[in-house]
């Protein structure tokens, strides 16, 4: 039987309290590669590109509207910035990382995505997307996301 086999992600969201470094809400979620992340990843398995990305980023939302395989976008992109990207070769799966700091605002965040591009094979493009209930950030708590995509 030829059965399809698709990428499945995974997210890891940690509320941490700036000054004691604590982990205050922690929640893990199955997340949706969404088309363009499932045809960049099958590209990479099939030699066409080197890794599913550089200028990896992970992005963090305020609308909690759920994910479609059609998304192209966060829909209410709040912040965006570089993350560490890394092959784990033991668990055979990219695995992302990036802590979210500074907050200047009372914020609720309840949606989440990885963003990367590299040439023609994902020409900046959002691999995958999550959304959740509601995580209250302030300027006391940091936000640490990490994805895990096994193709």
């Amino acid at each position: 039987m030829n059965e399809k086999v698709y990428p499945k992600g995974r997210f890891i969201l940690e509320v941490i309290d700036k000054e004691t470094n604590k982990v205050l809400e922690k929640r893990e979620a199955d997340n949706l590669i969404v088309n363009n992340g499932r045809i960049a990843i099958a590209k990479q398995m099939n030699g066409e590109c080197k890794a599913i990305g550089y200028h990896s980023r992970i992005q963090i939302g305020k609308n909690g509207t759920a994910p479609t395989v059609n998304d192209t976008s966060l829909n209410d992109l709040y912040r965006d910035e570089e993350c560490d990207m890394n092959w784990n070769d033991t668990e055979k799966r990219w695995e992302m990382t990036h802590t979210f700091s500074d907050f200047t605002e009372t914020v609720n965040i309840c949606e989440a995505g990885f963003w990367a591009g590299n040439g023609s094979c994902a020409p900046n493009v959002l691999f995958d997307r999550v959304t959740f209930s509601s995580l209250e950030l302030t300027p006391t708590k940091n936000l640490k996301v990490t994805i895990y995509i096994t193709p």
